[in-house]
């Protein structure tokens, strides 16, 4: 039986020696790219479970669920198509880096654990903050947004709580009626 490293040396020498001539491929992935699938990879674990000689047990209940938290990263807001940002959003997805605390975890030196239990809560408190409404309370509503809503507290009634100068009264049964179909028509 041939020895691990022998058989490491002989599958790298052909390898080096099938590449010799070889062009280069183009799949048409930039290096970012591969390099935002390779973090997700990491940062869902699947690095972990994917040495040694028998390869992952792609069946198991910790595989399956490191697998599907790296689709949600690679397919969620860490992993998108380069599109240009406007200043709001760029302003409010820092602002949220830092509320979340992730300002405090990194280095300047590169060498920022994300591994570490503290990074990945602190990370995980980011996404939640970037995925959510907070975002996009930070971010500003447009100016279509703002209509709807303001046509969905008036199709609820709740313009008429407040004409004239007098705060409603907000606990009434009446009102909280009211309230509570507003808030149903933001939803749909």
């Amino acid at each position: 039986m041939m020895s691990k490293k022998f058989h490491v040396a002989v599958l790298l020498s052909a390898f080096v020696a099938a590449g010799a001539g070889a062009q280069p491929f183009d799949a048409g992935v930039s290096r970012a790219e591969v390099n935002a699938d390779l973090a997700a990879w990491k940062q869902a674990g699947l690095d972990k479970l994917s040495g040694g000689d028998a390869g992952p047990d792609t069946f198991s209940s910790e595989y399956r669920q490191a697998y599907k938290n790296y689709l949600q990263l690679r397919l969620g807001a860490d992993y998108r198509e380069s599109t240009a940002l406007t200043r709001d959003q760029v302003r409010a997805d820092l602002a949220l880096w830092k509320r979340a605390g992730l300002d405090k975890l990194e280095r300047g030196d590169g060498g920022t654990d994300t591994f570490s239990s503290q990074y990945r809560a602190t990370y995980d408190t980011y996404r939640h903050l970037r995925d959510g409404e907070q975002y996009q309370q930070e971010v500003g509503l447009t100016r279509a947004e703002v209509q709807a809503d303001l046509a969905a507290w008036k199709r609820a009634g709740l313009d008429r709580f407040w004409a004239g100068d007098q705060t409603p009264d907000t606990s009434s049964p009446a009102y909280r009626v009211a309230f509570q179909n507003y808030l149903q028509q933001r939803q749909n």
